[in-house]
């Protein structure tokens, strides 16, 4: 880029936010209602930061550790204001891509999350700050599906 007789200015890349939306706790989780237990393979107690929702935007990086303590970090796509105003954004795992795609939805009181990634289907539950985030076990919610395919008629 250059303006008029200045030397050409090379473009600036500014640093991309990095936001955490919850943080693992210690200790086992109580018994969750919307957890089905006998497919609930990996848990853990979570506080939700809800304040940290107000930063997110399109190209947000959110960091996120899961119940075995492996970090992911997801990149936002897309912010939707609901009409009730519960907050949704969509992205996938910045490793990974589109294979790996993240919803999640904070209102009054209730947050919820599915996470994809490569160690699973992960769900987060939340009633007010508390919560627990979850490992689906159920194989068929796996993403090892390379057998399967549409075929078209």
């Amino acid at each position: 880029v250059a303006v008029d007789d200045q030397e050409p200015v090379e473009p600036v890349e500014l640093p991309v936010p990095e936001v955490a939306l919850w943080r693992t706790l210690e200790g086992e989780p109580p018994p969750w209602p919307g957890a089905v237990e006998g497919f609930v393979t990996q848990k853990k107690r979570v506080r939700l930061e809800r304040e940290a929702l107000s930063a997110v935007e399109v190209g947000t990086r959110i960091v996120f550790e899961l119940p075995d303590g492996t970090r992911q970090v997801a990149l936002v796509e897309q912010l939707l204001v609901h009409d009730n105003g519960d907050r949704t954004w969509t992205g996938h795992l910045a490793q990974g891509g589109l294979e790996f795609p993240v919803v999640y939805t904070q209102g009054e009181p209730w947050t919820f999350a599915t996470l994809v990634t490569p160690q699973g289907l992960f769900a987060l539950e939340a009633q007010g700050d508390e919560g627990v985030l979850f490992k689906d076990g159920r194989e068929a919610m796996q993403r090892d599906h390379d057998g399967c395919a549409l075929l078209p008629d």
